[in-house]
């Protein structure tokens, strides 16, 4: 296998919405790296996570399977190797990646368990919980650019090395650490400039944004000093943030504040830069996108597709009409399922056994007009045929994933229309 395989470089955020870059449409924030590495490279318009929660969404992007088969549903702690022992595969990117030639490298947040699991050749990772100050010393080291400095001592040190390498660099910002949420200690003071007493909520969020560009920046910067060709730079998160308008958890919701993740693909040698994909694209993408790009077969299994057509002005020959989301719902503790396509999504809960005849808590959502995901048109009438439209691609879908909960949800909502419509026609309303 050739070694003119390009490295790859994956830079990722924890709880960052997609709309906090300024190359996604935010006015006030800066982020001119971000920007800049955009507007050279590919950025993704239309990305989600597939569960908005840290760990089952960071076990489907290194098994490139959905939390229903991978059957991780929440935050691990004090466990050494959570896919070893839940993953019903026992092949990850990087173990692929390894066998295939390549170095491979964790720094940061790992979510995924407390010790190296065994397929990184540089092992720098933690599993979370940890100050974003070195030693807890507000004001101090910040975590995020001592972590920098770590990465871009990692990139030198490849400097001679002609092997192929992955390395991911996990930044734990945005997402908080104390409480009240994204309150002054957040972030080094100087990146609270233009968030504070400006009328921008949650000033601490945007400042940790901010810091993240900075240390972007200088990474970038390392690469071209260090003469590291041939080599892709991805940026994303694991899930946005909700900042508890939808449940008490900043997360853990289908709505695109949680679910819609900034992606952006840069690299001179390999992109064709300065591109908007409006393709639906998610998480469970990057391991098959990757491994194309190392020039390595993909397992059969993987749920997601490959993107690496569509950064070489090569559209993929299928497209996703719609994007297949699950959840289990802070407020309830209920399993959802959901389906996000251009227009519309629908969210649906699992059956409801205090309610007899149907459940409640489905959603419909107009997204053209109603973006902001503030009024349910899933109860008026009008919007039956959408909502029955959606449901039969939710059950579709998840009896191509083999998601037999989803599958049971999709049944148990087209039950509930159809009681729903009865009730109609008898003359009994329901109120939703």
């Amino acid at each position: 296998m050739s070694d003119n395989r390009p490295n790859i470089i994956l830079l990722m955020t924890d709880q960052q919405r997609w709309d906090t870059l300024g190359c996604y449409g935010n006015k006030f924030v800066r982020t001119p790296s971000l920007d800049k590495m955009a507007a050279n490279g590919v950025r993704f318009e239309n990305c989600f996570t597939p569960w908005s929660l840290c760990t089952p969404a960071r076990a489907t992007m290194w098994t490139g399977v959905l939390a229903h088969e991978h059957k991780i549903t929440y935050n691990i702690y004090g466990v050494d190797d959570i896919i070893a022992e839940k993953c019903p595969h026992d092949q990850t990117l990087f173990s692929l990646l390894q066998e295939n030639g390549y170095d491979t490298g964790y720094i940061g947040k790992w979510h995924l368990g407390d010790c190296d699991p065994g397929y990184f050749n540089h092992w720098d990772g933690y599993n979370s919980l940890e100050p974003h100050w070195r030693n807890g010393k507000i004001g101090g080291e910040y975590v995020p650019d001592t972590q920098t400095d770590t990465f871009i001592d990692y990139l030198k040190g490849r400097k001679n090395n002609n092997k192929p390498f992955c390395v991911v660099n996990g930044y734990y910002p945005p997402h908080d650490m104390v409480y009240p949420p994204y309150e002054m200690f957040t972030a080094p003071e100087e990146f609270y400039e233009g968030y504070r007493n400006a009328g921008v909520p949650f000033p601490g969020y945007y400042a940790s944004v901010s810091n993240i560009d900075y240390n972007v920046g200088r990474i970038m910067s390392a690469l071209d000093e260090c003469e590291l060709k041939n080599t892709i730079v991805i940026f994303f998160s694991d899930h946005g943030e909700n900042f508890r308008s939808r449940n008490p958890g900043h997360k853990a919701s289908c709505t695109d504040d949680s679910i819609r993740i900034p992606l952006i693909v840069y690299s001179p040698d390999n992109v064709s830069g300065s591109r908007i994909i409006n393709d639906l694209t998610g998480l469970e993408d990057l391991m098959p996108t990757i491994l194309e790009l190392a020039g390595i077969p993909l397992p059969q299994h993987l749920h997601g597709h490959s993107f690496a057509g569509s950064l070489t002005e090569n559209p993929e020959n299928s497209k996703r009409e719609y994007y297949y989301i699950e959840n289990i719902d802070y407020n309830n503790n209920m399993p959802q399922r959901a389906i996000r396509a251009d227009k519309w999504k629908l969210i649906v809960n699992q059956w409801d056994l205090t309610v007899k005849d149907y459940c409640t808590g489905n959603s419909l959502y107009d997204l053209s007009r109603d973006p902001e995901e503030n009024i349910n048109l899933y109860y008026d009438a009008e919007h039956t045929n959408t909502a029955l439209e959606l449901i039969h691609m939710l059950r579709s879908r998840s009896i191509e994933l083999k998601d037999y909960l989803g599958c049971d949800l999709a049944d148990n909502a087209l039950l509930e229309t159809r009681k729903r419509q009865e009730r109609s026609c008898n003359g009994v309303e329901h109120n939703g």
